[in-house]
């Protein structure tokens, strides 16, 4: 059986994380990682889990840990990284706002070299 929340987003990629923790034999809900899991679940089924991007343990219906696959831990800090930079901050506001020119790599490169 597999629970849903009513929150959870309802879309194919959402059914698609809950269909592959019903295939581990789990009970999960769907949420902004992978899914969530009970400790007892976790314990069981660590071996196929240990494969997902990433998945929550909850006890007693709370979330009381959090697994992040390297690549998913990699892009998190890449990311903060970025976002600390003032000038990148500016750059993606300018481009959310359109505001943001964007010129070809050949183009660039011969302003370059003249």
């Amino acid at each position: 059986m597999v629970a849903v929340s009513r929150n959870a987003p309802r879309h194919d990629e959402a059914a698609k994380k809950t269909l592959n923790a019903s295939l581990l034999g789990i009970n999960a809900l769907p949420m902004a990682s992978d899914f969530i899991v009970t400790v007892t679940a976790a314990r069981a089924r660590l071996n196929k889990l240990i494969n997902t991007d990433s998945f929550a343990i909850s006890r007693h219906g709370k979330i009381v840990g959090i697994y992040l696959s390297k690549d998913r831990l990699e892009a998190l800090m890449e990311t903060m990284e970025l976002l600390s930079k003032p000038g990148f901050a500016k750059a993606l506001k300018d481009y959310k706002s359109g505001r943001m020119k964007f010129h070809a790599t050949t183009d660039l490169d011969k302003a370059m070299l003249a």
